[in-house]
């Protein structure tokens, strides 16, 4: 019996074989790198977490500081002070158009 072969010559027996050792090779891979993908996805969480623990700490250091304050003060003072920041902002971006109008 003759065994059949593509155009190159290759034994079909041998074209399943070395797709099987692809299979195989995938099969080892796939475990490492799905590591490190969520690994990853972890550690940027985990920086996210502790940003946000510093935040509420920083938070109760002010709260904790100002002599008989509250945490409704210090809520108040944050949303006063993006409001005047954002205020400051866009007087700013006023200021630049203005500038264009002397030319």
């Amino acid at each position: 019996m003759k065994s059949s072969s593509d155009a190159n010559g290759n034994s079909i027996r041998h074209q399943t074989s070395r797709r099987g050792a692809a299979v195989v090779e995938f099969a080892v891979i796939l475990p490492v790198f799905l590591m490190l993908i969520f690994g990853g996805m972890e550690m940027g969480r985990g920086v996210i977490v502790k940003h946000i623990l510093e935040e509420a700490s920083r938070a109760g250091c002010r709260v904790a500081v100002m002599e008989g304050a509250t945490k409704q003060d210090d809520t108040k003072k944050n949303k006063k002070d993006k409001k005047n920041k954002k205020s400051k902002k866009d007087d700013d971006d006023d200021d630049d158009d203005d500038d264009d109008d002397d030319d």
